[in-house]
């Protein structure tokens, strides 16, 4: 189909020399068939015409150019050479340009990394992608959205962890209790034995029954 006249969308540098390559041969065929009937002449002529003028056309396209550029030609020399090397090596836009997106094999994959990218919910920074590298640009867009989300919201385990040890280590010592008894002052004097003065058993008191084994 990209071979066919046309006036609208865009056409590849090998799409425009297959078409003015093949031009030789049609010729030479309507000439054949001129012999038979004056009407393939006319006819032929004008296909010629209109399917070199339409790639042209095309091609100027793909260079994001308008096709009124095919009017170069009318200065001298200069002008024809010109067209030949801007149609036929220079390379097209890349991407999508004012007349549409890429031809050929090219264009299908720029459609499917369009797909892509809406998917992936980044429809709204493709104006300013270049679609030839729509791959690179979306596993960007994807680890920076990744990056503020992050930011925005922090995991909370690791920020619970993170403030349980803060916690743990501002916190001040709390002071240990127990029931083991006391000891008693390094230099403090012998506590003196049950009994009387000098060491003897009290004697019990007036109308008091002595213990057992305690003298009166």
């Amino acid at each position: 189909m990209r071979y066919l006249p046309g006036f609208s969308g865009r056409a590849t540098r090998t799409t425009w020399w297959k078409v003015h390559l093949s031009q030789l041969p049609a010729v030479i065929l309507v000439l054949l068939l001129s012999a038979v009937n004056r009407a393939f002449l006319y006819l032929g002529i004008f296909l010629i015409i209109y399917v070199g003028t339409g790639v042209s056309v095309r091609r100027y396209h793909d260079r994001d150019k308008s096709g009124w550029w095919l009017f170069v030609t009318v200065i001298p020399v200069i002008g024809s050479l010109w067209q030949l090397i801007e149609l036929g090596f220079l390379p097209g836009t890349r991407g999508e340009n004012t007349y549409g997106p890429r031809p050929g094999i090219d264009g299908i994959r720029d459609a499917r990394r369009k797909e892509a990218a809406y998917d992936a919910g980044l429809e709204a920074e493709l104006p300013s992608v270049d679609m030839s590298n729509v791959d690179a640009a979306i596993a960007r867009m994807k680890a920076r959205a990744g990056q503020e989300a992050a930011r925005a919201h922090p995991a909370p385990s690791a920020q619970g962890f993170g403030m349980q040890g803060q916690a743990a280590f501002s916190a001040p010592a709390a002071p240990m209790t127990g029931t083991a008894p006391s000891s008693p002052p390094p230099h403090a004097p012998p506590a003196p034995a049950a009994g009387g003065p000098g060491g003897r058993p009290a004697t019990p008191a007036f109308g008091q029954r002595p213990a057992f084994g305690q003298r009166i």
